[in-house]
């Protein structure tokens, strides 16, 4: 390299400027960290100014216009296309300090050894968080405009051999934030990071989070005002494949989710490589209650994917399903309220399912898309308008079986490995009858539930249903309603009201036979 030099005051209090330019491949200058990657080859302008009683000050400039700057961050990332103006500063050769100043970035290190200092981006550094300057470690201050569910999912997973920078405090102020479909503005968040913990807030309008991780990884968060209207998201996000490994406990008050206005919640998430638990959980809201059978139990929910197992516990409230995230997407009922204690392995074919279920349903609506499930043929087992059906050979294709509708269902089950036995009568009303069911449904060598062996008994409100019945036999005028009515039932319609019933066969295919 051609070196240019200039002093003056040689022989007392000396100054001198050496000058050069030299071309530089910046991938053999500059290591890969979290923020990203530099590479091509461009030329680099140097001053190194040495004068007496002064420390060495070397001064860099180059306009890096050769240069490409790859980041997980894409407002960092730079083409080798443009321009970028940068000046660098590195000064105390001993103990070498780092400034970097250019129009995204202003970098100061104190020490390039122990990486202390901070950097700033996206704008100046708010007086506020000007502590920043004297904290030991490396401290960051990011501002940005806009931050997306889909920028964030487009940053690569930083590489296991980059090493972890010492990184003491994170802050970042974000205009516009759009995360899973829901948007939030002016939101600020300070983050403290331990060699092994971590600790932060996230503050805005609608949006408050506080958050510690310690050593062993648990992490604990608490939402507190904090509003997600859009909770759609957690539909794609059921499955606990889709989660990833995780020990925390989950605190909200006061906050909302769609709909639901969550009171107060309290539980733990544990997810590892084949299971997933939501564990302890106390939630109080306006369409979802969720508590302890006991003093001695926990209310819990969990999914084992290597055994394909779901295990559900505690008291159940819930108001209009239509209104609950997630539920809205499995049924559709009014209200529900049971004590639950069950373990299973397919829900729709009722497949190896064991333990209590003691609860009340109101309002229940299913439609017939799932009518090849065995869950659905036992729903139709149990609804009048399906049996009449069955007996009497009736068009189940119109719309008024479009849909499997229980007005209100109140029973006690106990599920063994071999039958599901009635502890006590279960009793559903429909807009045109009351049922009162007492005996078991035994499993098949799958484990599902299969072969009847039910009683019923029956009461028909004649009086409040002719139109209803009208309506079942395809619009038949009430005297030809009433006369197949009568045939179905081998007696006079006027006196129709309490008569038995015998059920047997199978779940697709049930015998009915009258016993009174």
């Amino acid at each position: 390299a051609s070196i240019f030099v200039k002093g003056k005051n040689l022989l007392s209090s000396y100054e001198l400027d050496f000058s050069t330019q030299i071309p530089l491949q910046t991938e053999d200058i500059f290591p890969q960290s979290f923020l990203g990657k530099l590479s091509g080859k461009d030329i680099f302008y140097l001053e190194l100014a040495v004068g007496e009683n002064l420390l060495p000050r070397l001064n860099i400039f180059s306009d890096l216009k050769n240069i490409q700057f790859d980041s997980n961050f894409s407002f960092l990332s730079k083409k080798k296309s443009s321009t970028l103006p940068t000046q660098i500063v590195l000064s105390n050769f001993s103990k070498p300090a780092l400034f970097l100043s250019n129009e995204l970035m202003e970098l100061n290190l104190y020490s390039l050894r122990s990486l202390e200092g901070h950097l700033v981006i996206g704008g100046e550094l708010p007086p506020k968080f000007s502590y920043l300057k004297q904290a030991p470690g490396l401290n960051i201050y990011l501002a940005l405009d806009l931050l997306t569910s889909k920028m964030i999912d487009s940053w690569p997973s930083p590489q296991a051999s980059i090493p972890r920078q010492p990184i003491q405090n994170f802050i970042v102020d974000i205009q516009n934030l759009e995360i899973l479909g829901n948007q939030y503005n002016e939101v600020t968040g300070i983050f403290s990071i331990g060699e092994s913990s971590v600790k932060g807030q996230i503050e805005s309008s609608k949006l408050n989070v506080k958050l510690n991780q310690d050593n062993s990884g648990f992490l604990k968060l608490e939402f507190n005002n904090t509003h997600v209207q859009d909770a759609h998201f957690l539909s794609a996000h059921t499955t606990s494949g889709n989660m990833p490994k995780l020990n925390a406990r989950i605190i909200a008050e006061n906050s909302s989710l769609g709909e639901l206005k969550i009171k107060s919640l309290d539980m733990y998430l544990l997810k590892n490589k084949n299971i997933t638990t939501f564990n302890n959980i106390n939630l109080s809201s306006n369409f979802l209650s969720i508590s302890p059978l006991s003093d001695q139990s926990n209310a819990y929910f969990s999914i084992d994917d290597r055994l394909k197992l779901f295990k559900l516990k505690g008291k159940y409230l819930m108001k209009d399903s239509s209104r609950i995230p997630v539920i809205q997407n499995l049924a559709n009922f009014s209200y529900f309220n049971g004590d639950i204690n069950l373990q299973w392995k397919d829900l729709q074919k009722l497949q190896d399912i064991e333990g209590n279920l003691n609860f009340i349903l109101k309002d229940l609506l299913v439609e017939n898309k799932t009518s090849s499930s065995i869950a659905f043929n036992l729903l139709g087992v149990l609804n009048l308008k399906n049996i009449l059906g069955k007996v009497a050979n009736l068009d189940l294709t119109m719309s008024e079986f479009t849909s499997t509708q229980l007005s209100r269902v109140e029973g006690d089950l106990i599920f063994s490995k071999s039958k599901a036995r009635l502890a006590s009568p279960i009793f559903i009303e429909t807009n045109a009858a009351k049922m009162k069911w007492i005996g078991s449904i035994n499993k098949n060598n799958k484990g599902e539930l299969s072969e009847l062996d039910l009683n019923l008994d029956l009461r028909v409100r004649i009086g409040e249903n002719i139109p209803w019945y009208s309506a079942l036999l395809g619009g038949l005028p009430a005297i030809a309603g009433s006369a197949i009515i009568s045939e179905i039932f081998e007696t006079n319609i006027d006196s129709l009201s309490n008569y038995q019933y015998e059920v047997s066969g199978f779940l697709a295919e049930p015998k009915i036979h009258r016993i009174n």
